[in-house]
């Protein structure tokens, strides 16, 4: 057997342990992390310290600028992570072609197509994401700046450690 590396395992981008995401309740717009988060970018390791009331990022890795505010009866999926420099960042669904960073809903609440998964940089890892529904009493919500409990807003946390291939959204 050779002692060469295995191009199988080579350059894993991945959490390998379990983050547990959430957000905070009640008037806020901040997220915890309920245990350290131990990385792989790219094969390289890497530890996020876990916390309670960390700040929602407010612009977009991939255009570094603030997110698309979501009108009502839109939707959305954000995507939470870490750097390989530790720094907490979060990117915004695409949308669709008619309406950039968000996806229509229907008069139930339910997502009329997934919205899909932000690209994400090479040296990001992600732990989580959150799919945001703006209801029909809503109003725009602005990701990192209205909270989460504002009028029509549905807001689920789901606790990752590596990109699904696609959103539960249900």
């Amino acid at each position: 057997m050779s002692l060469a590396s295995s191009s199988q395992s080579a350059g894993m981008t991945l959490g390998t342990t379990h983050a547990g995401f959430s957000i905070t309740g009640g008037a806020a717009n901040t997220f915890a992390t309920a245990n350290t988060f131990n990385f792989l970018i790219n094969g390289k390791s890497g530890t996020f310290a876990s916390g309670a009331g960390q700040a929602t990022p407010t612009t977009d890795i991939n255009t570094a600028a603030a997110f698309l505010a979501i009108p009502k009866n839109y939707g959305s999926v954000f995507v939470f992570g870490v750097n390989a420099a530790g720094t907490i960042q979060a990117a915004q669904s695409p949308g669709n072609l008619s309406t950039p960073g968000y996806v229509a809903l229907d008069a139930s609440g339910a997502f009329l197509l997934e919205p899909p998964f932000p690209a994400l940089p090479d040296n990001f890892v992600p732990f989580g994401y959150l799919v945001i529904k703006n209801g029909s009493t809503g109003s725009n919500f602005t990701f990192g700046t209205t909270n989460w409990n504002a009028t029509g807003i549905t807001a689920t946390a789901v606790s990752i450690g590596a990109m699904p291939d696609r959103p539960q959204i249900a």
